[in-house]
């Protein structure tokens, strides 16, 4: 992990500093992972490819892309952006492998396995006052699927199940046909 810090040079190896120094970074790095909690990952990944590109964060959003090929194949090399995410639980409807939408499930199925899909920051369109636009451009064919930690949605205060709403083709249906069936992605099926 690299630490920048704004506008100080960090005290050499040899300095009396060097001690107080790396251990205020170490308690600076353990706040800032209870802060992200849930998001940890994903604000990570976000934060690294903003500064790699040089482009401020508040800017990045997520694509959302589902992965066709296997496991096995795509834990040969890791994603140059973003992150890989599996067992994802789709509830309330199916999913249709050959055209990669969502589908009516068969009979009987309330849960199925959902693929592989990469999550990769990407570039969000500012708005007309050059501040980022809070809701995001709903495209035709697309229904953004809430992602839960758990099969409880409502969550707790102290424990929220709400993650993030995930881009998925509607596939036949148009998008407002799965709000209504409550379509979501778990993350568990353990309460």
């Amino acid at each position: 992990m690299t630490l920048f810090m704004a506008g100080k040079i960090a005290p050499s190896p040899s300095s009396p500093l060097s001690r107080s120094f790396t251990q205020a970074s170490a308690r600076s790095a353990a706040r800032s992972r209870a802060r992200l909690g849930k998001y940890g990952s994903l604000a990570r990944k976000t934060l690294s490819t903003a500064r790699k590109n040089q482009i401020p964060i508040d800017t990045l959003g997520f694509e959302y892309q589902v992965m066709t090929q296997e496991e096995k194949d795509l834990a040969k090399e890791p994603p140059d952006e973003g992150v890989y995410v599996k067992d994802m639980y789709l509830e309330g409807a199916g999913w249709d492998m050959d055209n990669l939408c969502l589908c009516e499930p068969n009979p009987m199925e309330l849960v199925v396995d959902m693929p592989i899909v990469h999550f990769r920051p990407a570039e969000t369109k500012a708005g007309g006052d050059g501040k980022k636009e809070k809701k995001k451009e709903k495209k035709q064919g697309t229904y953004q699927c809430p992602l839960y930690m758990y099969p409880v949605r409502t969550g707790t205060r102290e424990r929220p199940s709400y993650m993030i709403s995930v881009d998925l083709k509607s596939g036949p249906n148009d998008p407002e046909h799965y709000i209504k069936r409550g379509t979501a992605l778990l993350l568990s099926l353990a309460v």
